[in-house]
């Protein structure tokens, strides 16, 4: 117990140090977009493959993946309850700021350094299902409520889960444990070297990116966000806990931690793109971000 108290203190730690950097003028937040470009294109992808432990097909992994699909398809429902009154901006904008985890950059460094591989090839196959959604599903719908008349593309969200390099590597895992195929040995030592430094590094960014100024105007509508994503989050943990289903310890541990994740990294960028109000969407992924390390710590202490 001491010991996992001590590493996700050091995760804390590690995120203090990025929000230091950035008050004390070292780095800007603007630095931090160049430590996400460095995550997303070496660290974490290496980071995925050498923590690794195969995945072993069934039912309840195919499961896991719908879920993942279906808790962004609940949420992106809820928010456009929430915004029932609202105009369509609001609407659009509720969508996509309640949908969405970010689960590579942050759910699976912290459970890396706690959990067994067999427990992160469940986050793996449910972030398959959220990518779909977050990657461009959530926007597509969202979309309906600027523009009755838009059409629905799927090539356009192939095209964008096919530019995400986590997804392809999440499709690469697949593919190597379906054919039961082995990186050689020399090839993982590398790799290894490289996905080490991406828990520091997502950290320390996390903290870099840590904002929680905010005008009352737009105070409602995040507290919504975020009352809706984390109460949901608590009853799905809760279910998952508590409910007699016949369900594997790892898969059942997957599940209560990966839906604790704050908003996707790509939030605010869709939230541009439909011309919604950007600080909504960049502030609640601010605000989600501390709530989900408080959260994934206890979690941590008491499920690890």
């Amino acid at each position: 117990m001491f010991d996992i108290i001590v590493k996700a203190a050091g995760f804390v730690i590690i995120i203090l140090l990025g929000m230091s950097s950035r008050e004390m003028g070292l780095l800007k937040k603007e630095d931090s977009f160049i430590l996400s470009r460095i995550i997303v294109t070496f660290t974490l992808p290496c980071a995925l493959i050498a923590g690794f432990g195969g995945i072993t097909f069934s039912v309840l992994t195919f499961i896991t993946l719908l879920l993942g699909f279906l808790c962004n398809a609940f949420l992106l429902t809820m928010g456009k309850f929430l915004t029932r009154k609202g105009t369509s901006l609001e609407k659009a904008n509720a969508m996509i700021c309640t949908s969405g985890y970010n689960i590579g950059a942050f759910a699976i460094p912290f459970c890396q350094s706690f959990f067994t591989p067999q427990i992160l090839s469940y986050i793996i196959m449910f972030d398959i299902g959220n990518c779909i959604m977050c990657l461009g599903g959530s926007a597509a719908i969202a979309k309906f409520e600027i523009d009755s008349g838009s059409k629905f593309s799927v090539m356009t969200i192939v095209r964008k889960l096919s530019r995400s390099v986590p997804f392809v590597v999440y499709m690469f895992l697949m593919l190597i444990s379906l054919f039961h195929l082995e990186i050689p040995a020399p090839c993982m030592t590398v790799i290894s070297m490289i996905g080490d430094a991406n828990v520091f590094i997502i950290m320390f960014m996390i903290g870099m990116q840590i904002e929680l100024k905010f005008s009352l105007r737009s105070l409602a509508s995040i507290s919504k966000i975020i009352l809706v994503r984390y109460g949901f989050a608590v009853l799905f943990a809760l279910a998952v806990q508590l409910l007699p289903i016949p369900m594997d310890p790892a898969c059942r541990t997957a599940l209560t931690v990966v839906v604790f994740a704050p908003l996707s990294s790509v939030t605010t960028v869709f939230s541009q793109e439909l011309g919604c109000d950007t600080n909504v969407a960049a502030l609640a992924g601010s605000i989600s971000m501390p709530i989900s390390v408080c959260a994934f710590v206890a979690l941590l202490i008491f499920l690890a």
